[in-house]
């Protein structure tokens, strides 16, 4: 429910964008980097390389953007038989320091909700790294800061790489990269 209602709001300020150099825009995302399950302490038990595609849609206002965004971060094996599988759904907003220029530069922070599952996991404590732990699963906040730069190909296109690393309420942190493309309609 709430996906539509984003996807209508934004829909109803489409005939505002073209009068304007604002607009809506969609992107997607192909990030590059690692997931890490810790310990409540902060030490790490398992790590693990992801690669993983983000999409979003969202709107510009010229010197700030506002965007929805859904993103798969991937597995982490714990053991054989346990895997941890993440997805979430998050609200960015991001500050164009340059929004008339060939290069924009920006920073922003991404807030949103997650779902952490533990696949094979039946709720006993594991041994991982000689210690006993007990997975911790279900519905997670996340936060991130975001720095990036886009690279404005055409009035409409744009090349995106950006940096961002995020925290979860769960046992959780990611850092990537991202390299992708925006479209402003």
């Amino acid at each position: 429910m709430r996906k539509i209602l984003a996807v209508v709001i934004l829909a109803g300020l489409a005939p505002y964008s073209i009068a304007n150099d604002t607009g809506v825009y969609i992107y997607a995302l192909n990030s590059i980097g690692k997931l890490k399950f810790e310990s409540t302490d902060g030490e790490l038990i398992k790590e693990t390389s992801n690669r993983v595609y983000n999409f979003g849609i969202g709107y510009d206002s010229g010197q700030f953007r506002f965007d929805f965004n859904y993103k798969k971060h991937g597995k982490i094996n714990i053991n054989s038989d346990i895997n941890i599988d993440v997805k979430s759904h998050s609200y960015r907003g991001l500050y164009n320091f340059n929004n008339k220029g060939t290069f924009q530069p920006f920073l922003g922070l991404k807030l949103g909700f997650g779902k952490v599952k533990a696949n094979g996991y039946n709720g006993e404590i594991i041994s991982l790294n000689g210690w006993g732990y007990k997975l911790q699963e279900g519905k997670t906040i996340i936060l991130a800061p975001i720095a990036g730069i886009d690279l404005k190909l055409s009035k409409n296109l744009f090349i995106n790489v950006s940096t961002e690393s995020s925290f979860f309420t769960l046992d959780l942190r990611e850092s990537a990269t991202n390299i992708g493309i925006r479209y402003k309609f």
